[in-house]
């Protein structure tokens, strides 16, 4: 109870940093830098802050039929896995460029990076699904079914639902791509605070970005095709 009530306080404050590392990230994450006993503490609030978000957001999207709770310790254990794996895989890029610092710095500038990142995607996708909750009802709940069929049966059923027919339906798409391009040019917005924490040079940075890049591919790619729970 009392963890609650502190995240509860804490909230406004998460939401102030959330804005102000998501309009200037570079800047906003050296200020942060600046008061070095807290920043640590301060970092990992946020950063936990944001798992708690994330893991809300991903459990409120459909979940193929599976009950709310499952779907919300699959979260946790997803989301938590996947910003320790991204946090090596960050790591790992710049150490391969010859880039160093502390592990407290990097943690304090990973923590703003990736609590904002992580938040971003997952928004989007929950305002979209909120559109069509809303305004699509009947075909909100035709769509939970496809979500379990194959590819080429899931395009079928979405032409035969008239999914482009639907205006809500493309406003939620199209929700959902800007979400996706715009975690993607923030994330290379952003990469400016490792750069200046590692106070390396363009090329160096670059070259962290594209190691970075590859790694977490290669994740994407062995991750998406395995299903948390498979059907019985």
């Amino acid at each position: 109870m009392g963890a609650i009530q502190r995240g509860l306080a804490y909230l406004p404050r998460y939401l102030a940093d959330f804005g102000s590392v998501l309009l200037s990230p570079k800047r906003s994450i050296a200020q942060r830098h600046a008061n070095v006993e807290g920043a640590f503490g301060r970092a990992l609030m946020f950063l936990s802050c944001s798992v708690v978000v994330m893991v809300l957001l991903w459990s409120f999207l459909p979940g193929a039929g599976r009950p709310l709770g499952l779907r919300l310790a699959a979260n946790v254990l997803e989301q938590s896995i996947g910003v320790s794996l991204f946090a090596v895989v960050l790591w790992v890029a710049w150490a391969a460029v010859g880039a160093r610092s502390t592990m407290r710095s990097f943690f304090v500038t990973y923590a703003y990076f990736a609590g904002v990142i992580f938040v971003i995607f997952p928004l989007c996708l929950a305002v979209a699904e909120g559109i069509v909750r809303i305004f699509e009802p009947e075909l909100q709940r035709a769509l939970q079914g496809v979500a379990d069929l194959p590819h080429e049966e899931g395009v079928q059923a979405l032409e035969e639902l008239g999914f482009l027919d639907s205006p809500a339906m493309i406003v939620a798409f199209l929700m959902q791509l800007y979400g996706l391009f715009g975690a993607m040019i923030w994330a290379l917005i952003g990469w400016g605070a490792f750069r200046q924490l590692h106070g390396v040079g363009r090329w160096r940075s670059l070259g962290a970005l594209v190691i970075a890049g590859s790694l977490v591919t290669v994740m994407v790619a062995v991750a998406v095709p395995i299903p948390p729970f498979p059907a019985s």
